[in-house]
């Protein structure tokens, strides 16, 4: 705690950021992802994901329609990992 307060009690559901959030993965482990400020590991992401065909759905195209369509796209991530395991995906990232 800094300053006294929690950093964030939001849902992980409804983040201001959604790649700022924890996953699971197939194997049940957990992973953090933590970008960068602004958008410069958005498009790294989607490649490693393999999901290029998102980067112009214009529900997640900018930073503005992600903030607004947060938790459609935790769920799209949600789906993707948890069909991962941790090493895999771990690996895709690094």
């Amino acid at each position: 705690m800094r300053f006294g307060r929690i950093g964030s009690t939001r849902p992980r559901h409804e983040p201001i950021n959604p790649l700022a959030n924890f996953y699971q993965c197939r194997d049940g482990r957990w992973l953090t992802i933590v970008p960068r400020q602004g958008t410069k590991d958005w498009h790294g992401l989607f490649r490693a994901l393999s999901l290029e065909h998102l980067e112009q759905d214009r529900r997640i195209a900018t930073t503005k329609a992600r903030r607004e369509h947060g938790p459609l796209l935790v769920s799209l991530l949600d789906e993707l990992f948890v069909k991962s395991e941790f090493a895999d995906i771990a690996t895709r990232l690094d």
